[in-house]
């Protein structure tokens, strides 16, 4: 039999499904915008909880405060600096596989070997495949200790489990135009709006139809199952920021860029 403490979770959800779904969106805009009930200061007690009601609700939060202010030059130095390292780190890398293949060997053969010294590779765990350039993480030390803050450890506890997995982490500068090629912005083939891994059913990348495809078919549960992270080390406005967010959507069963699902890119 139910319990008490699941049948109120049960109205919860479907008191929060009846507001999500008779809300204005004119209206829900406005309130974010003036009230900010999407956001929290890592600096307050209830942090964890508004963050936690806010991502419920909306599907993103805001978290202030969570990297001091006068940390951040620094903190942006770290990254571009750590940009050209990784640049360069994967331009050796490249040319290891061309020689390779210049020879008739297999590209992959080069990474197989003793590298050259300021070269750097991480190996893989599945046998027979050859080791990948590291991740970012490695060149960003002083963000790493931000990164592993206690309020944001709490929040995603709260609303995944004790055992979290970085899945991934990348430095996405922001050039004029949005990120990317900015002569790439408004073709109708660049992408545009998308669900996060898992459910990102549309993969992308060198031309592999099957690398990065998502790993949950449709229709999607309603259970969280990762979080996703920006985080700003320069000042954003409505018209600079790196993302669009859609308040709700994270609760909507379609995929962006499903051919049936009828949402435009």
């Amino acid at each position: 039999m139910a319990t008490a403490a699941d049948l109120k979770q049960q109205l919860a959800f479907v008191e929060r499904e009846i507001a999500q779904r008779s809300e204005d969106p004119a209206a829900l805009a406005t309130e974010l915008r003036t009230m900010r009930s999407y956001a929290a200061s890592a600096t307050d007690a209830d942090c964890v909880s508004r963050a936690t009601q806010a991502l419920n609700r909306y599907g993103f939060t805001v978290i202030d405060d969570v990297i001091p202010e006068e940390d951040v030059p620094a903190l942006r130095e770290e990254a571009e600096a750590a940009e050209i390292t990784i640049a360069e780190n994967q331009q050796a890398v490249r040319a290891l596989m061309d020689a390779a293949a210049a020879c008739g060997e297999p590209p992959e053969s080069a990474l197989k070997r003793e590298l050259p010294s300021g070269v750097e590779l991480r190996p893989v765990r599945r046998r027979g495949l050859a080791p990948k350039t590291p991740n970012d993480i490695i060149w960003l030390p002083k963000y790493a200790q931000h990164l592993a803050h206690l309020t944001l450890i709490a929040i995603a506890k709260r609303l995944l489990d004790d055992h979290l997995r970085i899945a991934q982490l990348h430095l996405r500068p922001i050039k004029p135009g949005g990120f990317g090629d900015a002569r790439h912005n408004g073709r109708p083939d660049t992408r545009r709006w998308h669900t996060d891994w898992p459910h990102d059913l549309s993969a992308y990348g060198a031309g592999n139809a099957r690398l990065n495809v998502g790993c949950i078919r449709q229709p999607f549960p309603d259970v969280p199952m990762c979080l996703v992270m920006i985080w700003y080390l320069t000042d954003v406005d409505e018209d600079t920021a790196g993302t669009f967010v859609v308040p709700g959507s994270h609760r909507d069963p379609r995929n962006p860029r499903g051919p049936g699902d009828d949402i435009s890119v």
